[in-house]
C-alpha cells in the first residue's frame, strides 16, 4: 500500500537487520481505475504503483494470496527453521482452504459472468477480475466523480441494471447515497481489510450474488 512505502525508509533505518519480505514477486498488478473507467495489466517488474497508478489491493484475489503465502512460508524457514514443520502444515492448511474458497466462489458467481458491480473506491478489482466481474467505480485517486462523470455514470448503471452500490467503512458513502437515491440502488458495505480474510471473501461474494437475485 502506498503508505507503506512513506514508512518503509524509517523502518529499515530503525531496525537495519530486519527481515523485508515484498509479497508481489511475480504478480502482475492491475492498473487502478478511473471512474467509471476501465484497465490494462502490466508486470509488477516493469512499473510500481507510485509511478504507474498501479492497484495495491492484491490480496482480494485468493490465487494471488496462494502464491503469497509461499514465499511467507519460505521466509519463515530460513528465518526460524526449528519450527519448519509447522509453517509447512500451516501453509498446506491455507492453501486448500483457498482453493476450497475459490472453487466456491466461482460457483456462486459463475451465473453473472460479465455482470457489472458498482463501487465507491475502486478496491475490488483483483476480485472481479477472478471472478468474471466488472468493477465500476465511482471515485478515482481518491478524488469523489465530477458531474458529468456522474451522469455518465448513472447512465451506465442503469443500462447494465445495477442494483447496488458498494461502499467502504474507510471512505464517505455521501456521494455513494445519492447516485444510489437516483438509481434506486441499495447500499452494500464491504471491507477489504477486514480481520477474517475466508469469511469476508465469502460474503462479498454472497452480497454480489444476492443483490442479482
Amino acid at each position: 500500500m502506498p503508505f507503506e512505502d512513506v514508512w518503509m525508509g524509517t523502518v529499515q533505518k530503525n531496525n537495519p537487520n530486519i527481515s523485508v519480505l515484498d509479497a508481489r514477486q511475480g504478480l502482475t498488478l492491475r492498473e487502478m481505475e478511473p471512474a467509471g473507467g476501465h484497465h490494462h495489466d502490466f508486470d509488477h517488474h516493469d512499473h510500481h504503483h507510485e509511478e504507474g497508478g498501479a492497484d495495491p489491493h492484491i490480496w482480494l484475489d485468493p490465487a494471488n494470496v496462494r502464491i503469497m503465502i509461499g514465499y511467507l512460508r519460505d521466509r519463515l524457514i530460513e528465518l526460524d527453521p526449528a519450527n519448519a514443520a509447522a509453517y509447512k502444515e500451516n501453509h498446506d492448511r491455507f492453501k486448500q482452504e483457498l482453493l476450497a474458497l475459490e472453487e466456491e466462489i466461482h460457483t456462486l458467481l459463475q451465473p453473472l459472468e460479465g455482470r457489472s458491480f458498482m463501487v465507491f473506491h475502486p478496491s475490488w478489482g483483483y476480485f472481479a477480475d477472478a471472478f468474471g466481474l466488472r468493477q465500476v467505480s465511482i471515485e478515482s485517486e481518491g478524488k469523489e466523480a465530477g458531474a458529468r462523470t456522474l451522469t455518465r455514470l448513472m447512465e451506465q448503471a442503469k443500462r447494465e441494471r445495477v442494483q447496488v452500490i458498494f461502499v467502504q467503512q474507510q471512505f464517505s458513502r455521501d456521494q455513494a447515497a445519492t447516485l444510489a437515491s437516483a438509481m434506486g440502488a441499495r447500499l452494500v458495505t464491504l471491507n477489504p481489510l477486514a480481520e477474517s480474510y475466508l469469511d469476508n471473501l465469502r460474503q462479498v461474494a454472497r452480497s454480489i450474488s444476492e443483490a442479482y437475485q
